[in-house]
């Protein structure tokens, strides 16, 4: 009976190697990719009814990457019912996207816009050796205010990237 009992931990405890063997030759288990907040974007600007353009004219952008808010640009062309697409650029890199199709829900003073973009590419600028990262996918949520009237237009842009950081 000794012997038996001897024989069924020698093999429990090589079982046990070969599993441990097996999980250092294969490595830790590598995270799913999930989306995490990249940019906020706060703006106002000018929109114009007869090109459909709109740009900034005050602009802050708070980067997962920076301390403080950096200031930006914004640009695009919102075509009611049809397009809403955009750019914003900061030191930290530029990020444009489009949301179609640019659904209006109208207010008192104007319409809005709001969404989750389909299209969203973000560059980052390059780091200070000068290395460039090449652009990636990103998801943007966008809502948007325009008052016709005054021809202002003011927005929010949340952009979330994929990582698989731990």
């Amino acid at each position: 009976m000794l012997a038996s009992i001897l024989k069924l931990k020698r093999g429990l405890l090589v079982a046990a190697l070969a599993g441990g063997l097996a999980l250092a030759i294969a490595g830790p288990a590598t995270a799913a990719p999930k989306l995490v907040l990249s940019d906020t974007v706060h703006w106002k600007g000018i929109w114009s009814p007869a090109s459909a353009g709109y740009r900034s004219t005050f602009c802050t952008l708070k980067s997962d990457e920076e301390l403080s808010p950096l200031p930006c640009g914004v640009t695009g062309v919102l075509i009611p019912g049809t397009v809403l697409t955009g750019e914003w650029s900061s030191a930290d890199g530029t990020t444009s996207f489009e949301l179609a199709p640019a659904v209006i829900v109208p207010t008192k003073t104007g319409f809005t816009v709001t969404g989750t973009t389909g299209v969203c590419v973000e560059t980052d600028a390059p780091d200070p050796s000068g290395v460039v990262s090449p652009p990636y996918k990103c998801v943007a949520t966008v809502k948007v205010a325009v008052n016709t009237a005054k021809s202002t237009i003011s927005g929010t842009f949340i952009a979330k990237e994929l990582s698989t950081e731990l």
